[in-house]
């Protein structure tokens, strides 16, 4: 299954598109945003408790397959037997590096299970005290740091280090920057987008139209799951159901329920120097690698792939990679190795 749910050094960041609206229209937009996120994340508790069980399961498994090796290492070298010991180092090889790997995802799940819970208590804390427009003029994100050192500078101008466990809300315009060996993840776009920022990486949420949110890649690489708009949609219905038992958060997410179905028709575009991508449903990456060129990978769905302007789209499907230089596109090549960085 995939991972791009979660975080690798994180950020998470819910974005509500269009131009920030005063007084009772902000603090409904900021409440549309804020159940949103409240659902999501839910969702995403109850996807990591499954995954968490399943890593277990797999982890054990694993334990035990190095536990074997090993002995069968230790048996061949007690008796000298350099046939024997030659036979056993690759199996204890590979033994040694997955149970490495599966302990690395186990620590993964664990702690992209705590910031789904501190997004959750953090939506829902603002939620049940009916003052959703004071926090911010226009929500546009919730942003919790995952690892290492990541910046927020604020559209004023005033910058910001993060803290684990402590989630802040953002607004367009807000630029997001990476540290070495950091990471960050953003849920955007109404809750369905779920970007992950590698390390070194700078991320700025842009001004869209009421149907677009627009993110721009200024520096790194960029991991990006857009959940279909139905797929969604049925997410949220799904949820909305486990929060009966809190007449503030069921009254909330119950105004916000006529929100969502105007959502279906926008569109994610993501900007680099050199290329405009624009999304309604993938799994897919996006590299600056150098000389204004950026790399596009798309490992789920479709998205289409144009010029800065976004003009002279060509549809990039899954399995394939394109490269956009300042000159041009390169024809669609088929993916082999993929590095899942986002989940390491």
């Amino acid at each position: 299954m995939s991972m791009s749910f979660y975080p690798v050094g994180l950020v998470l960041a819910l974005c509500l598109v269009g131009s920030p609206a005063p007084g009772a229209q902000a603090a409904g937009d900021n409440e549309s945003f804020l159940a949103a996120v409240l659902l999501k994340a839910a969702a995403m508790k109850d996807r990591l408790a499954l995954d968490i069980q399943e890593s277990d399961r797999a982890l054990e498994t694993g334990e035990r397959a190095f536990e074997e090796a090993e002995k069968r290492m230790t048996n061949a070298q007690e008796t000298r037997n350099d046939q024997a010991i030659f036979a056993a180092r690759e199996p204890l090889l590979k033994a040694r590096a997955e149970r490495k790997r599966l302990r690395e995802r186990k620590d993964y799940l664990e702690l992209s299970m705590k910031m789904a819970e501190a997004a959750y208590g953090t939506a829902k804390d603002l939620l049940v005290s009916g003052k959703p427009g004071e926090t911010a003029p226009s929500m546009c994100g919730l942003l919790s740091l995952r690892s290492g050192k990541v910046m927020l500078l604020k559209k004023a101008g005033t910058k910001a280090a993060l803290q684990a466990g402590h989630p802040v809300f953002l607004e367009s315009g807000d630029e997001m920057m990476t540290d070495g060996k950091s990471a960050a993840e953003i849920l955007a776009f109404d809750g369905r987008a779920v970007f992950q920022m590698d390390e070194r990486s700078r991320l700025r949420l842009e001004e869209g139209g009421q149907q677009e949110q627009v993110m721009r890649l200024l520096q790194g690489r960029l991991h990006c799951e857009l959940d279909n708009a139905d797929v969604f949609t049925g997410l949220l219905q799904g949820q909305a159901g486990k929060v009966e038992a809190d007449p503030a958060l069921k009254e909330a997410v119950a105004r916000s329920m006529e929100k969502f179905a105007g959502w279906k028709e926008k569109t994610l575009t993501v900007r680099t120097p050199s290329v405009c991508c624009s999304v309604k449903g993938s799994d897919f990456t996006v590299e600056l690698i150098g000389s204004g060129a950026t790399a596009i990978s798309v490992l789920a769905g479709a998205i289409e792939v144009g010029e800065p302007d976004c003009s002279n789209k060509v549809r990039v499907e899954q399995g394939f990679k394109v490269t956009m230089t300042t000159a041009r596109l390169s024809e669609p090549r088929k993916l082999t190795d993929v590095d899942r960085w986002w989940e390491k």
